[in-house]
């Protein structure tokens, strides 16, 4: 990945957390990334088109619910319907990977976006995950945060 997509890449993650979900979030170096989390949630879409690739993201489950809450605009006293909190990460994910592939190759340019999906991570997996260096890393709110775009 080139310099100028990475940079691209990373405002419009950051950009995104902070419009969508009031999050606000700054990459940081992978050996950063500690959490007390022992579940996490990985969220995957693929995409065709101009390109073709997947994004993924993986972040600890108690950031979902805030997630779902601050895009619901609701009280965490209300609590969440299941799944809510998973759908919140998805529309966050589904948001990024259209706003990256616009940025990139403009307003004209189309694509199929798959819908996105997630699945449970317990803190093994996430450690696994975190020994691969091609995810973009960020602390959402003391969160540690994975990012993947794949072409």
């Amino acid at each position: 990945m080139k310099n100028d997509d990475r940079a691209l890449i990373i405002k419009v993650c950051c950009d995104v957390f902070e419009q969508l979900a009031f999050l606000f979030a700054e990459e940081i170096d992978m050996d950063e990334a500690e959490s007390s989390s022992e579940s996490f949630y990985q969220a995957f879409m693929t995409f065709t088109g101009e390109q073709k690739g997947s994004v993924d993201i993986v972040v600890p489950s108690e950031l979902t619910q805030n997630l779902a809450y601050n895009i619901l605009g609701t009280d965490p006293t209300d609590g969440l319907a299941p799944g809510t909190a998973e759908d919140a990460l998805k529309e966050l994910l589904n948001t990024i990977c259209g706003r990256i592939l616009t940025s990139l190759y403009g307003d004209m340019a189309v694509f199929d976006l798959s819908v996105p999906q997630t699945i449970s991570l317990s803190l093994e997996q996430f450690k696994s995950l975190a020994e691969t260096s091609d995810y973009i890393t960020f602390d959402v709110e003391s969160n540690p945060v994975f990012f993947r775009i794949v072409f």
